[in-house]
This record gives structure tokens, C-alpha cells and sequence, in this order.
């Protein structure tokens, strides 16, 4: 088992109405690991992007699941979020936005179906969007980083997401060891 094909699997959710976020997160276990952490839920006041579709009084949160995921699995993550997100539409309009994504030693990085021009394509239709960079004490953003990422009200979920990670892949490797013998 090699410790950099693997990471931590994470997904922020946009969303106003709080049972259409209770929803989605009973689909996303159903089909992962339960959630090992919840960061503070944040007002997302910084782009009236999703307003048109989802409404206003828009929150942001970031979970993290128990375990760790193999890169190679990636893509299925993100049509799997894709897919709870379209059972919850209505009217053809999103009620949830889900950005799954992961969180490794070194990074943070969101998966899309939008081409940018800072995202690396996996296949599929999917994009990885490497959103934060992992530095002494916190993250750097980049240009193209997510206003709220930037105003870093989420650092502390994610260094400790990032804690967690090391302890479930040091898990993994134990187990994989053990079971090799």
C-alpha cells in the first residue's frame, strides 16, 4: 500500500433548507463511511452564483468520512454525489450542491464537472480542483480558490480532517500488514 494513493474523503454542501442536508447525508453514508467530522456551518455570502437556482440564505459546511479512499476511486465519488444531488431537485432545480472531493498530507482538492483551467481532468467528466495547499499552521489558497476557502473559516476542520487522515491510513496499513502475514 503506497501512503500517496490514498486520502480522506470530504464533501462541502451548499444549502438552505437544513432536512434537504439531513437527506443527502443519509444518501452519502448509505453509500461511503459514516462522518467522522463536521466543520461549522458558515452563511455563503460571498457569491450570489447559486441564488438563481438554490435561492438565497445559502450555508456551507464540510464533513469527512471515517476511513480513507484509493485515488483511483475518485471519479465514482463524484457521480455519486451527483446522483443524490439530482434525487433531491425539484422542479429540475438543486435544493443541495455537494463538492466531494478529498484531503491528503500535502492538499485539498475539490472535484468538478466544470472544466477550469487549473483543473486536471481523472476521466469520466470529472475534474480535480486542488483548492488549498497545506502550510505551517494552515492552508494557502490560490487564485481560483473559493472565496470563503480563502477567507480560511475552515482551516481548523480541516487540519483536523487532516489528524484524522494520518491515524485511519496508519489503520489501513496496519490491517493491510496483518493480513498479509
Amino acid at each position: 500500500m503506497k501512503r500517496h494513493t490514498y486520502a480522506k474523503r470530504i464533501a462541502g454542501f451548499l444549502f438552505s433548507n437544513e432536512q434537504v442536508l439531513a437527506e443527502a447525508l443519509e444518501m452519502l453514508i448509505q453509500g461511503t463511511e459514516e462522518v467522522q467530522l463536521q466543520s461549522n456551518c458558515f452563511p455563503f455570502q460571498e457569491t450570489d452564483y447559486y441564488d438563481a437556482e438554490m435561492g438565497k440564505g445559502l450555508k456551507r459546511l464540510f464533513v469527512s468520512f471515517t476511513g480513507v479512499i484509493s485515488l483511483e476511486q475518485l471519479f465514482h465519488w463524484k457521480k455519486f454525489t451527483d446522483s443524490i444531488e439530482d434525487a433531491l431537485r425539484i422542479q429540475g432545480n438543486r435544493q443541495i450542491n455537494i463538492d466531494p472531493g478529498y484531503l491528503d498530507l500535502h492538499k485539498v482538492v475539490l472535484l468538478s464537472s466544470k472544466f477550469g483551467g487549473q483543473k486536471i481532468y481523472l476521466g469520466s467528466q470529472v475534474w480535480a480542483d486542488m483548492v488549498l495547499l497545506k502550510k505551517k499552521g494552515g492552508y494557502q489558497h490560490f487564485a481560483w480558490t473559493f472565496p470563503d476557502l480563502r477567507a480560511h473559516k475552515y482551516d481548523e476542520f480541516f487540519l483536523q480532517t487532516r489528524i484524522n487522515f494520518k491515524n485511519d491510513l496508519k489503520k489501513n496499513i496496519k490491517n493491510q500488514k496483518e493480513s498479509n502475514v
